[in-house]
């Protein structure tokens, strides 16, 4: 029995010593992971301060070049008002230059591809005193030059290109136009050609905008009166007196408020009203210079950005709690195994068996249960000492 109990303090002392030495070294270890867990938040929170100064200098620098850009961009825009302003004037003058120096010319259309042969001076003068001679004073029209249009030749069934003259005088050419507008019908080989100005052609398409958008036709099938004198304006006679157009959409929305039925036509877009609805863009950084409001909101937040970044580290401790759990399970683990050597009587029962083991006699085993079969009518529960 003292075997057994210096066995079972050996174990006891054992224990203790493994259990002291666990608790060290986990302690040891908490301490490490700890002090590393410790050291990557300082580090990452430098980085993270770094790098927010970092992008605090780039977004002021940003701010600085934005003002840079509006105050430039303000001052372009402005700049380029006026030069479109003045552009739109020159671009008038020109128009104009361009028309004055087509008021000599005259264009005939409808007259076939190929039928006026190598000499088209000589047969422009032909056509013209043999259609509207009688009518004409003139013995010499004075055509300087005449040509097709300047464009590619059509195929045969497309229209014919057009024949532009060019008259010494304006008088004489006057004349010609104005006598082809009193015959109405000027026909050349059966067909019918009509005399016209030489038009720009922008003049030109305003010209047909009256036309496209179904105002002519309009006039006409209410029996108005109506004129287009040059070099887009729409003249017309009403009953109440003349009313002139300056352009198609003017004249639309005047006529739709008299009861015409006209389609929508849009005027003619000018080059600084292109410009005005495309450079909308506002200018984001006009009241944050104004307001050093911002400025100050701007700072508030870093710093609230920086709070947040010093509370982290206190949200990131939950991974030690976690570890905490681990180390008692270590602790119980041991003291289940020491349960069984505090009690005395399970103590007995592994040396009684160590000391059956030791006999080795498995056979005299047997014959000692009848023994205490036989015994059972007496007193059987001193038979069971007597074999401690």
């Amino acid at each position: 029995m003292r075997a057994i109990q210096n066995e079972i303090r050996a174990l006891r002392s054992d224990f203790k010593s493994d259990l002291g030495e666990f608790r060290l070294s986990l302690r040891d270890d908490m301490r490490k992971d700890l002090n590393e867990f410790r050291g990557e938040i300082n580090r990452k929170l430098k980085e993270t301060t770094d790098d927010l100064q970092t992008t605090k200098a780039r977004v002021t620098e940003t701010e600085q070049r934005i003002a840079e850009i509006e105050e430039w961009d303000g001052a372009a825009s402005d700049a380029l008002i006026q030069a479109l302003e003045k552009q739109e004037v020159l671009q008038a003058k020109l128009t104009d230059l361009e028309a004055c120096s087509r008021r000599n010319n005259l264009r005939i259309y409808g007259v076939p591809e190929g039928s006026e042969g190598n000499d088209l001076p000589e047969f422009v003068t032909r056509l013209i005193k043999s259609e509207l001679g009688p009518q004409i004073d003139v013995v010499d029209l004075g055509i300087q030059r005449c040509h097709r249009e300047l464009a590619p030749k059509p195929p045969r069934d497309a229209p014919p290109r057009s024949l532009v003259l060019c008259f010494l005088e304006f008088r004489v050419k006057e004349q010609v136009l104005h006598t082809a507008w009193k015959n109405k019908e000027v026909c050349y080989q059966g067909k019918r050609i009509f005399f016209d100005r030489d038009y720009l052609p922008e003049t030109l398409k305003k010209r047909k905008a009256y036309a496209e958008g179904g105002i002519l036709k309009e006039l006409k099938a209410k029996g108005i009166r109506f004129q287009t004198p040059y070099p887009a304006k729409l003249r017309v006679f009403f009953e109440s007196g003349t009313q002139i157009y300056e352009c198609a959409a003017e004249a639309a929305k005047d006529l739709k408020k008299k009861g015409f039925s006209l389609e929508n036509v849009k005027g003619p877009d000018s080059t600084q009203s292109k410009q005005r609805r495309l450079a909308t863009w506002e200018k984001a950084g006009a009241d944050r210079r104004r307001q050093p409001v911002d400025q100050e909101r701007i700072r508030e937040r870093l710093r609230s950005f920086r709070r947040a970044l010093a509370k982290k580290p206190a949200a990131k401790k939950s991974p030690k709690k976690v570890k905490k759990p681990v180390t008692p399970k270590a602790k119980k683990s041991p003291k289940k195994a020491k349960k069984p050597a505090k009690s005395p009587k399970t103590a007995k029962k592994p040396a009684a068996a160590a000391a059956k083991k030791a006999t080795k006699s498995p056979r005299k085993a047997k014959p000692a249960k009848p023994k205490v079969s036989k015994a059972k009518a007496g007193k059987p529960k001193k038979a069971v000492p007597k074999k401690k």
